[in-house]
């Protein structure tokens, strides 16, 4: 899987509170709704099939983010536990994921498509191998 999904992952089990200074209000935010992964390529190579496109990202408006993760092993496509965390939006498209135990990570999302597309990019500074996650509003 790819690095960003790792590290959300990551930052998922490892959990975290909301500070009392995230207060704004998330009402009209781009990334609030239901997204679904259309397209992964690492290094210019897809790698997303049918079973890990079930991949789903629920943002919602009370700064929660549901992460449901699929993955295909001997031909067969296994679902993921749901994975909670919380959200913040920093400003300029970038975001803050809060894990259970205080870890973050910090994402950088480009809206597309009337902010019905979401991009990531992850260039890995070890490998020097880029993922690009595309996730699109459902």
């Amino acid at each position: 899987m790819k690095k960003i999904l790792f590290l959300l992952i990551a930052v998922s089990i490892f959990g975290s509170c909301s500070s009392s200074s995230d207060t704004t209000d998330v009402t009209f935010d781009s990334v609030i709704g239901n997204w679904k992964l259309i397209s992964q390529k690492v290094n210019g190579v897809e790698t997303a099939d049918q079973c890990r496109q079930q991949t789903t990202f629920i943002f919602e408006d009370s700064r929660v983010l549901r992460q449901k993760f699929f993955r295909t092993e001997n031909n067969t496509c296994i679902e993921g536990s749901e994975i909670i965390s919380s959200w913040f939006n920093l400003g300029n498209s970038s975001y803050r994921i809060n894990g259970a135990s205080g870890s973050r990570l910090v994402i950088d999302l480009l809206f597309s498509d009337g902010n019905n597309k979401f991009t990531t990019s992850e260039t890995d500074p070890n490998t020097n191998i880029t993922t690009i996650s595309v996730f699109q509003k459902f």
